[in-house]
């Protein structure tokens, strides 16, 4: 059997977002996706607005953020992360952003 067209792994988004809908009423003000890629992909749209192009990205990510964010045309700079999945990060270019990722819920430590 073939397997044609079909988004596999997580769940499908909304297309648009949902802003304080009742059923979610007892939690705090914001807005609210169906995904994860959803919420990326309206950080994206902010950060479009702040003229950023170029956005680090960690290399052990899921090709879904990397291809979401080409989608959205975003020069994308892979960084490594050391072996206590920190990030390890030097020259970092002007007007970029950085996509930081807790790995297995570690607390990222940041060094100046």
């Amino acid at each position: 059997m073939q397997l044609k067209n079909c988004l596999i792994g997580g769940q499908p988004e909304f297309k648009k977002s949902i802003k304080n809908p009742d059923i979610l009423s007892n939690l705090c003000d914001g807005i609210y996706t169906s995904s994860g890629r959803s919420a990326f992909q309206l950080i994206l749209n902010e950060l479009k607005k702040k003229k950023i192009q170029d956005l680090y990205m960690p290399r052990l990510i899921c090709p879904s953020v990397i291809r979401v964010a080409k989608k959205n045309r975003f020069n994308i700079i892979s960084y490594s992360v050391n072996s206590n999945f920190e990030p390890v990060l030097k020259n970092l270019k002007a007007n970029s952003s950085t996509l930081f990722v807790q790995f297995f819920g570690l607390k990222i430590k940041f060094k100046n």
